[in-house]
């Protein structure tokens, strides 16, 4: 695992995709649950995070694809800053592996109006 650099533009719909691989082959996300988690502080409490995200069920679990989807709703409170996030796999016998991690830029939107 790379820490990637991510941006996004606040309250515009976001989704990323996560691709869970073994030596070059698709680990099954069957049974597996995936967190993420946003933060502009890391010690910070997971309950005092900008947006966190659990998902259980996954775009193409075999294939180890999941999509974590980011809303408008999410995005729009955000502050134009830096973040740090991450996104946390846990599987069915409980074990928890960081599948992704790094800093992610909320940039400013232009147009703030939707009608």
């Amino acid at each position: 695992m790379i820490d990637t650099h991510l941006s996004l533009i606040r309250g515009d719909y976001t989704k990323f995709i996560v691709t869970v691989t073994v030596g070059g082959s698709p680990f099954s996300l069957a049974g597996s649950t995936l967190f993420f988690t946003l933060k502009d502080n890391i010690s910070r409490s997971d309950t005092e995070a900008a947006v966190s995200k659990t998902i259980t069920s996954h775009f193409d679990a075999a294939g180890g694809i999941s999509h974590i989807e980011l809303n408008p709703a999410d995005t729009y409170p955000l502050q134009i800053q830096t973040y740090y996030y991450d996104a946390q796999l846990k599987l069915s016998d409980g074990k928890v592996y960081t599948v992704a991690k790094g800093k992610m830029n909320v940039l400013a939107d232009v147009t703030r109006r939707t009608v």
